[in-house]
């Protein structure tokens, strides 16, 4: 269980990016220069810690508690050292004083801070941990392999539903426009999955061991042996799993485009630990599987919504970093 984004920017926006500590109260973003983004020198401090062992971590708090808002406090390192070192000194009930008391100052007197601008950074923290959530980033490479391999896309009946509700989600969102290429890249992410989503569902069934499991339905067996028949309809069946599969692909684009925006707009330390969204796929001809991480390029980049639309993309998906299939129909 990690911290969430929305948790991250209440903490950081509601302490003004200072240490909590009234005689410190230490600015804990370093400004950025020609080559380098801002830096946060901060922690997120746990008052229970995180784990049972922890300073203070004899308590009756679940795991998803430690984590949220109302356990953590913002420190400078020396602080946060302090206080774990010497844990009887900084019991939880003063350190959860410290906070409020710390808030109550930046309300009212902090340099520059700007009440409706950390507002809305929670409302779009928000909005991303609920598009992790239906989008099912933390376990991306795990279900997208199942897309791209064996020749036969499938997926779990549960991770489908999600996506299908992300796609209704992003319509009816409300954007603070304080961002809006991170609001171009979610709509871009939004009109890639409603593609990838009807692309699949037209030859899509359970399958015949689970009925959580989704596949694509081999539609070019055919009952009686037609020669031209069943060749034209492998050929419709291999041009729909490589559409698929682009569109799989251009789906990870779409989500790294999204992690870049946050990232450049709203928490500079977004997804560094786990990294870019990557892909697996396979057995190749060379019976073996590969893994690798698909983005939008620069050109692409500077385009607010780099993807141009499903009849756009059949022609050039081809001049992506990788792809699948080409052209607009069968052979």
């Amino acid at each position: 269980m990690t911290i969430s984004t929305k948790t991250a920017k209440m903490l950081w926006g509601k302490a003004a990016a200072r240490c909590s500590m009234r005689g410190c109260r230490k600015l804990l973003v370093i400004d950025e220069t020609e080559t380098d983004d801002p830096a946060l020198i901060g922690d997120m401090a746990h008052m229970v810690a995180e784990s049972e062992d922890g300073p203070r971590g004899v308590s009756p708090l679940t795991q998803e508690e430690r984590n949220r808002y109302a356990n953590l406090i913002l420190l400078c390192k020396n602080h946060h050292r302090e206080i774990d070192e010497q844990p009887g000194e900084w019991p939880v009930d003063r350190l959860q004083s410290i906070k409020a008391q710390h808030e109550e100052w930046v309300v009212g007197f902090a340099p520059g801070y700007d009440a409706q601008k950390v507002r809305d950074d929670i409302i779009y923290a928000g909005y991303v941990d609920d598009w992790e959530r239906l989008a099912h980033i933390d376990t991306w490479t795990e279900w997208s392999s199942w897309i791209l391999s064996h020749g036969q896309p499938s997926i779990d009946r549960y991770v489908r539903d999600d996506l299908a509700e992300l796609v209704r989600w992003t319509i009816k969102r409300i954007w603070p426009q304080r961002y809006p290429r991170l609001e171009e890249a979610m709509k871009n992410f939004a009109t890639v999955l409603a593609d990838f989503l009807k692309t699949f569902n037209q030859h899509c069934e359970p399958s015949g061991l689970d009925e959580d499991e989704l596949w694509t339905r081999k539609f070019y067996k055919i009952p009686e042996w037609d020669d031209e028949r069943y060749h034209r309809l492998l050929a419709q069946y291999d041009f729909h799993v490589d559409l698929v599969e682009d569109l799989m692909l251009e789906l990870t684009r779409a989500a790294n485009f999204i992690c870049d925006e946050v990232r450049g707009n709203l928490l500079h330390t977004y997804r560094l630990k786990e990294g870019r969204l990557s892909v697996r796929s396979g057995p190749h001809e060379d019976l073996t599987w590969r893994e690798s991480v698909v983005e939008y390029r620069p050109q692409e980049r500077a385009i607010p919504r780099p993807y141009p639309g499903l009849e756009s993309f059949l022609t050039g998906r081809a001049d992506r970093d990788r792809h699948f299939g080409t052209g607009t129909e069968p052979g």
